[in-house]
Parts: structure tokens; C-alpha cells; sequence
């Protein structure tokens, strides 16, 4: 069954590199994206694809899991807060003003675009989890898909 993902870092060949689910909900925690994962992974078999990573966003926190292939159970072995990629990228964002899916899919988007071609800041708490994933490493040459089946 294919599975419909938010965002895709894809390859120059256009195999998938990093899968990214957007869930924009308040107070997203470690347990929770576990079990978003586990339910993605059981209902479309993200688990059979090894070599693809999965990133899990909401506006304050990342959750990612460099290994696809780990169970269904596995809890997210990299966490990090979002605000400073929100803040860069909305510099004048109302504190209290939470995004609309499509909104955060501009930002994070963008966000992956700059890890690719090196200009993120890798200095904030997202860019050194995703250095210290190894993940940053393998997104050479790789083009960031929107909404695409995987």
C-alpha cells in the first residue's frame, strides 16, 4: 500500500532519502510520535524500507528515526525543538501563534532545502541532531518533493 508523505528528501536518482510526516499539534511528545510512527509503519510498511530515514515535525518539536527498518515500536533515537527554524524563517511570528499545516510545510521545507544546499544554521538544537544523526552527510545532491508517494 503506498503511503502519502507530507514532504520527501529525495536522492539525484529519486529514491527516498527522508520521509517527513507534519503533525502540527501542541505538545507533541516523544511516546506520541512513537505511536504516529508505529501506526504509519503497520498501516503502509515504512519498516520494509531500510535505507529511508523518517522526520516527524511539528512547529515545536522533531522527532527522527535515521533507520526506517527499526520496529514499529522503536521510540525516535534523535529529539529536537523546532523554534529557532520557525523563528528563522518567520522572524516576526506572534509568540502565541500556532501554524497551519500548510504553513509549517513552507517552513520545513525550505528548512531541508537550506540542509542541503548548506546554508541551515547547523548550530541550532534541529541542525546539530540532524549532523550528530549522520543523516547530513547523505543529502548531497538531494531535492526536497512535496506531497508524493512512497
Amino acid at each position: 500500500m503506498s503511503f502519502l508523505a507530507d514532504v520527501m528528501v529525495a536522492s539525484p536518482n529519486g529514491r527516498p532519502l527522508v520521509i517527513v510526516e507534519l503533525r502540527n499539534r501542541a505538545g507533541l511528545t516523544r511516546d506520541l510520535a512513537a505511536s504516529i510512527r508505529r501506526n504509519l509503519v503497520e498501516d503502509y510498511g515504512l519498516a520494509e524500507t531500510p535505507d529511508v530515514s523518517f522526520l516527524l515535525v511539528s512547529q515545536e518539536r522533531g522527532f527522527l528515526w535515521t533507520t526506517a527498518g527499526a520496529g514499529p515500536e522503536a521510540l525516535p533515537p534523535h529529539e529536537f525543538g523546532m523554534a529557532e527554524v520557525v523563528e528563522r524563517y518567520l522572524p516576526n511570528l506572534p509568540p502565541d501563534y500556532w501554524l497551519r499545516e500548510h504553513e509549517l510545510e513552507l517552513v520545513v521545507v525550505q528548512w531541508l532545502q537550506d540542509l542541503i544546499d548548506g546554508t541551515a544554521e547547523l548550530h541550532t538544537a534541529a541542525g546539530r541532531a540532524i549532523a550528530d544523526s549522520g543523516l547530513f552527510d547523505s543529502l548531497g545532491g538531494a531535492r526536497v518533493i512535496e506531497e508524493v508517494r512512497v
